[in-house]
């Protein structure tokens, strides 16, 4: 289930970043960043969607953890309203994502 949610992620992020309030902001960069994020690491641990599986699944559990952290990170650190609450409204959402995941890679 979390390899789902994680393309599903990837695209939501890479749709919002072209959104016309947000296209050529540093939040719209910002979430266009954090989905090529996903989509370089996903194909490599996702157990479900996967070909490759290179990585254990907590890999893929860490190396979102880290990028949610990162977007909450960088939202932190900007003075602009929509450049500060949307980096960290997906850091969130993607930490949340990780908590209900389970460690195993057995699904939610």
């Amino acid at each position: 289930m979390h390899g789902v949610l994680d393309y599903a992620t990837a695209g939501g992020l890479l749709a919002a970043s072209r959104l016309p309030g947000l296209r050529g902001s540093f939040a719209g960069r910002t979430l266009l960043s954090a989905a090529v994020n996903h989509l370089s690491y996903s194909p490599l641990t996702n157990y479900e969607l996967g070909v490759l599986r290179k990585l254990p699944y907590k890999a893929h559990l860490a190396l979102d953890a880290i990028s949610a952290v990162g977007l909450v990170f960088v939202g932190l650190t900007q003075q602009n309203a929509r450049d500060r609450y949307v980096p960290i409204a997906a850091g969130v959402f993607e930490l949340g994502a990780v908590l209900l995941s389970d460690p195993r890679g057995e699904g939610a």
